[in-house]
Formats: structure tokens, sequence, C-alpha cells
């Protein structure tokens, strides 16, 4: 199992990565007051690690892609009524601010992903395809949408809206 931390200010495009953090809180040299940070994810694979924090500010774009087995969460397994979901954890793109927007593509078998946004005006979109893939959605503020779409055998979603 491959793991990258990255700091990240701007955009960018990765392929392959694992674990990536996009953050512009803390000690990090990045520029707080920069909105709309951008950042793609492609990776084919299995037992690959995925977390992304985008914060503060607005407009950050967080596209992930990932195709294989065991994605996520390599130490959790698929259950009818998945325990991870809340603290949600495995696979996780969090973005605070206001209209932030995250992609999920995950196709395969066993991948669990989740995808937590506070603030206003949030867009979650996502596909699932392939067998026994979970996918968590907690969307917490105003006027937020979230669209899914799932194909295959035994996969799950879950969608959680709160002001």
């Amino acid at each position: 199992m491959t793991q990258y931390n990255l700091k990240l200010n701007y955009a960018a495009r990765l392929i392959g990565a694992l674990a990536i953090f996009t953050s512009l809180s803390g000690a990090a040299a990045a520029d707080p007051e920069n909105n709309a940070n951008i950042l793609e994810i492609i990776n084919t694979g299995q037992m690959n690690i995925l977390s992304i924090a985008q914060s503060p500010g607005a407009g950050h774009s967080a596209r992930v892609t990932i195709s294989g087995r065991g994605n996520g969460a390599p130490t959790e397994e698929f259950s009818a009524t998945p325990r991870w979901f809340l603290p949600i954890a495995p696979g996780t793109i969090e973005q605070t601010g206001e209209s932030q927007f995250a992609s999920l593509e995950v196709s395969g078998l066993g991948n669990l992903f989740a995808i937590r946004q506070s603030g206003g005006s949030n867009h979650v979109s996502g596909a699932i395809s392939g067998i026994a893939n979970q996918a968590a959605v907690i969307q917490a503020g105003f006027n937020n949408r979230a669209v899914f779409t799932q194909q295959g055998t035994n996969n799950f979603v879950a969608i959680n809206q709160s002001m």
C-alpha cells in the first residue's frame, strides 16, 4: 500500500494518488484567502487509502475516479449495516465552506468511500458500479444537493442532509 501526503495551494491533477490532504488551515504556507482549489485524482489498483480535506473558503473542487478492489478503507469490509458511516472515515473527502463541489466515481469490488460537506450551496455527484461498493454522503447546511447513481450488484449509497 502506497500513501502520499501533499499540501496543495492551487490546483493539481494526480494519477495513482492514494491519500491527499488539501487543507488551507494550520501552519502550512498556504494562503487562507485562496478559494477555488481544484484537485483531480485518477487511481486504479487495490487496497489504496484516500483522504482529502479542503477548507476554508469557497469553490473548492474534488474529482475522484477510483477503479479496483478494496479501495478507500482496506481494513473495512462490506456490510449491509456499515458501522463506519458515523463517524465518517473510510476513503473520505471532506469540504468546509460555501459552493464546494465533489465528484466521486467508483467501480470495481468492495470499495468504501465517504463525502462530508459543511456550509451552503454545496454539490456532490457520484456514480458507483460493480459489486459490493459503498458510499456515504453527509451534507450539513443550506441549499445543498446530492446526486448519485449506482449500477451492479450489492452496492450501497447513504445520503444524509441536515440544516
